[in-house]
């Protein structure tokens, strides 16, 4: 016997004890894979799925030719030149863009769905709306927990520990004392409902969501926009994915997807009509520059043209004769100059008060 055929005995009886082996393990083998089987089937079942969504935006870097200003103005950057790609993605990762757009869809309250083990955001599918009126102050950041009774009546309950009233046209807490609620009643929908630590109006709104879905058990939030913002700055994303196309991507993650793709569409939006503004801005202060300029000129003009017929009047010997070198040239030449620095002058002291007038880096439109 040749060692390939000892080799090859052998290995059949290794397969043979490991087959012997698992008759004897296969039960605790099975237990544990049905095991697997279910833990696998529970986590892809009740773990929060994130889902994400983007959008691509082209910056356009043009210039103000349109204005003719590279010919009114030479030698002055008066127009900002083209844009610059970080600058745009500053703009669009701002605070203030994404508070704008948060409150432009009314992100105020999000509606929740209570399920066994857990909340499923059910933005645009709630049958409830929470309607806040007037109210100037309420409980942020805290589940309302609603049971539905019937189609007139429902279950308000609310429990917390160590909260804080909250300025919801101001965006600031009212102080620091803390308090803890417990609150649980009856109301009928379209019902103020008022206590001394919030006040608002539940109503019906897509009801045909709790007939076909046989859900009774839902909650909403009241959100700060400060911290909602954050929250969202936070899932966003802006990146540069073509640099001679000068392509930004912007990328949101979110538990509803429909939702974040409303936030992006808005969040675009917002941000042309932001560009649209700003042009529409430069454009008229150019024009009220301008005019104050030409205001300026046209005064000094018709005071030059009075000074030389008077001169021409007391002088009638005198011949004036335009010629590239002569004297009178030399000091139309250095006029000329002249009104060119007095010019950059005012504008450069335009300026200077103008950025010490305005603080915030979004609104420098020149």
């Amino acid at each position: 016997m040749n060692n390939r055929d000892i080799s090859s005995q052998n290995d059949k009886i290794e397969v043979k004890v490991l087959i012997e082996r698992l008759r004897v393990f296969w039960k605790p083998i099975l237990v544990c894979l049905l095991i697997f089987i279910f833990v696998g089937f529970l986590y892809n079942r009740y773990s929060t799925k994130i889902y994400k969504s983007s959008t691509t935006i082209l910056i356009k870097e043009e210039s103000n030719s349109s204005l003719g200003s590279e010919n009114l103005f030479d030698g002055i950057d008066l127009f900002g030149g083209q844009k610059n790609i970080k600058n745009e993605i500053g703009i669009l990762k701002s605070f203030s863009l994404t508070k704008k757009t948060l409150k432009s869809l009314n992100y105020r309250v999000s509606y929740f769905h209570n399920g066994n083990i857990k909340s499923e955001d059910i933005h645009s599918k709630s049958p409830i709306v929470v309607e806040l009126g007037n109210a100037k102050k309420s409980i942020v950041n805290n589940e309302f927990n609603i049971e539905i009774i019937s189609e007139k009546e429902f279950e308000l309950t609310i429990f917390c520990d160590d909260v804080s009233q909250y300025d919801l046209k101001n965006e600031r807490y009212v102080s620091n004392q803390e308090f803890d609620i417990e609150y649980s009643a009856k109301h009928n929908f379209g019902e103020l409902i008022t206590t001394p630590f919030f006040e608002f109006t539940i109503n019906k709104d897509n009801f045909e969501f709790f007939t076909i879905d046989k859900w009774s058990n839902y909650n909403f939030i009241i959100h700060s926009y400060n911290d909602l913002t954050e929250h969202f700055l936070k899932n966003l994303t802006v990146n540069e994915i073509d640099k001679d196309a000068s392509i930004l991507k912007i990328s949101l993650e979110g538990t509803n997807p429909k939702k974040i793709n409303d936030f992006l569409n808005r969040f675009s939006q917002l941000y042309l009509e932001f560009g649209l503004e700003e042009k529409n801005q430069i454009a008229a202060n150019t024009i009220n520059f301008i005019n104050n300029q030409l205001e300026t000129i046209t005064d000094s003009l018709s005071n030059v043209e009075i000074e030389l017929e008077s001169f021409k009047i007391n002088n009638p010997k005198v011949q004036i004769i335009n010629k590239d070198f002569n004297s009178f040239s030399q000091i139309e030449k250095l006029e000329e100059e002249k009104a060119i620095l007095e010019f950059n002058n005012k504008y450069y002291i335009s300026l200077k008060s103008y950025f010490q007038e305005n603080n915030n880096s979004l609104e420098l439109i020149f």
